[in-house]
């Protein structure tokens, strides 16, 4: 089966799946968790600094993407587990059969550690 690459593109979106990023929400009773989605954008990844897949610096595993939204309002204290809101994403998977610079190639569907690690997410726009 034939992988898409992940790349370091505008339209490549990062999407969580499963559960939701439940963040500290202010509340006139208090900070109170509520869930939210959570979207990562690959073009706010770093990447490889040599390789490029359609003109883009391809994605590894380990790559951090710098920032994630849709908790934007989960500012009372962030995530539950994090302590984050707009947190960083780290790409947690590859494929250890190409490597890139050192690092498993990044792929369609991989999964990512969202919002400073408060939720898990998958890559399920292809870029």
């Amino acid at each position: 089966m034939p992988f898409t690459a992940t790349t370091a593109s505008a339209k490549g979106k990062c999407l969580t799946t499963g559960p939701l990023d439940v963040c500290k929400t202010p509340l006139p009773s208090g900070p109170t968790p509520m869930p939210y989605p959570n979207i990562v954008m690959c073009s706010d990844g770093g990447g490889s600094s040599k390789v490029k897949v359609k003109g883009n610096n391809a994605l590894r595993k380990g790559d951090k993407c710098s920032k994630s939204m849709g908790d934007n309002v989960g500012t009372a204290g962030g995530g539950v587990k994090s302590n984050k809101f707009m947190g960083p994403a780290v790409i947690k998977q590859g494929n250890n059969n190409v490597k890139v610079e050192g690092k498993a190639w990044a792929y369609h569907t991989v999964i990512l550690k969202q919002n400073g690690g408060n939720t898990i997410g998958i890559q399920a726009v292809p870029c």
